[in-house]
């Protein structure tokens, strides 16, 4: 990616899709062939790179969904790293803080960051935890209570009660308590 990047790719375009679209695909099958990164490091690298050479971290493509949305829904570097990742917490950090990405998209059926993130059980609830006390990520009361809320994806997330997990989950609740009106 660097050496193509020095000869002067441009790392906004697409074919079949974006280099950040397919370093923050982490499952990512080109032809059949697996050119999923192969660790969090070379993938926050790969990530750090593009950004250095002004890559669009907000660009849409509206050939991909996430799994909790209809085909054609759209979707942005940073909810495709949360629906595939794992271990992705220092890469949503580098997408918000130094490519501003934008944490507030929302599909064309009004999927959210937040619904990926919750509805993702191989992520830790710490990056959910992180993009709603640690981000400018809006919500409001038709966000938490609605059918398809963050309520009703936490619902799903049955932690042991003695983890890590479990104490996020505490924490995201507590957070949303604070919404009510």
């Amino acid at each position: 990616v660097k050496a193509l990047l020095e000869c002067g790719m441009n790392p906004n375009v697409s074919y079949p899709n974006t280099p950040i679209y397919d370093a923050t695909n982490c499952d990512f099958d080109f032809y059949g062939k697996s050119s999923k990164i192969p660790n969090a490091k070379q993938r926050y690298s790969i990530i750090e790179l593009l950004i250095a050479y002004n890559v669009d971290c907000n660009v849409i493509d509206y050939n991909q969904h996430c799994s909790i949305s209809p085909e054609g829904s759209g979707i942005t570097p940073l909810i495709n790293l949360v629906e595939t990742g794992k271990d992705i917490l220092p890469d949503i950090k580098l997408l918000i803080e130094k490519g501003n990405a934008n944490v507030n998209f929302s599909d064309k059926v009004d999927v959210n960051l937040l619904h990926v993130a919750i509805h993702n059980k191989s992520i830790s609830l710490e990056v959910p935890l992180y993009l709603m006390t640690e981000t400018n990520i809006k919500l409001n009361n038709n966000e938490i209570y609605n059918d398809m809320s963050i309520t009703s994806l936490l619902r799903y997330r049955v932690e042991d009660l003695d983890s890590k997990e479990y104490n996020f989950k505490q924490q995201i609740i507590e957070y949303l308590e604070t919404f009510q009106t």
